[in-house]
């Protein structure tokens, strides 16, 4: 089975999967989907390791893999009403000072490693952890099964629309990014585009869920549009970086769970934050 009948597969199966995940799943604040997404900041805490291993810089598997959990637990049980928003915060700081720590002992006699060891950690701690704890707050707004699907698929047209924009007419503007010279301007335009369409088209057809103005959608499908563009590339530099091809290989025809969610993850804060400014009347 090649590349492309594993993506078309992957695309009728997922994505119906997802989108019944949404408008099913809301019990026990959205249990099901706040599991995938504990399933997923473990995923992808360990491919980040794998990433800074290729690089011969050494963080703690087991310890990284649990961060990477919590962090969306501690939100999901925050938006339950469980905990406060300060003990997200007070775990974050306990954990970089436990980083700290076990970073601070030398290894053949030589502390070389300590500062590289440290960074890493720390960049694991919210990539993929903290960004993904966003999906889980967009979970706790109003009206939250249709505020989900609409945003899961204005970061999918966005990345559809790049690609098709890209294919027909960004063949002269492509190499504008070194980290992704396949990427066009054009195709860039069009994922931003196909964002903005998605957001404006949302309060035709969900007018009491979407009290936003149309200049707050059009804000809303920019930043988004933007951000999870902004996310695809990042990840692209983090792999040419460690020298991977793909993430992970769990993902049939995607490679591995980043490679899957970098532009959903980094879209979900701003998001999250459009979407509270709209319901504060901005």
């Amino acid at each position: 089975m090649n590349n492309l009948v594993k993506r078309i597969l992957l695309f009728v199966i997922a994505i119906p999967g997802l989108a019944a995940l949404i408008l099913f799943g809301n019990v026990y604040h959205f249990l099901p989907v706040n599991l995938l997404i504990l399933i997923i900041g473990a995923l992808g805490s360990y491919e980040m390791v794998k990433m800074f291993k290729a690089m011969e810089i050494k963080v703690h598997s087991v310890l990284m893999i649990i961060f990477g959990t919590l962090i969306p637990f501690i939100t999901w049980l925050e938006v339950m009403g469980v905990l406060s928003r300060d003990v997200l915060v007070i775990f974050l700081l306990v954990a970089v000072i436990i980083i700290f720590l076990i970073n601070i002992k030398p290894e053949n006699g030589s502390f070389k490693h300590s500062l590289p060891s440290m960074s890493a950690s720390i960049m694991i701690l919210f990539y993929p952890g903290l960004f993904l704890s966003y999906i889980t707050r967009i979970s706790s707004l109003p009206n939250s099964s249709i505020i989900l699907l609409i945003f899961v698929c204005i970061v999918y047209l966005n990345d559809s629309n790049a690609w098709l924009f890209g294919m027909l007419w960004g063949k002269k503007s492509r190499g504008f990014v070194a980290v992704s010279p396949n990427k066009s301007l054009i195709g860039f335009f069009g994922g931003v585009l196909g964002s903005v369409i998605v957001a404006v088209s949302a309060k035709f057809f969900f007018p009491e869920v979407i009290p936003a103005t149309i200049p707050m959608l059009i804000l809303l499908g920019i930043v988004v549009g933007v951000t999870a563009i902004i996310g695809d590339l990042v990840e692209s530099g983090m792999k040419r970086s460690s020298g991977v091809k793909d993430s992970g290989n769990v993902v049939p025809g995607r490679g591995g769970v980043l490679d899957s969610i970098d532009s959903l993850i980094f879209a979900a804060p701003g998001f999250y934050y459009v979407i509270l400014m709209a319901n504060v009347g901005l």
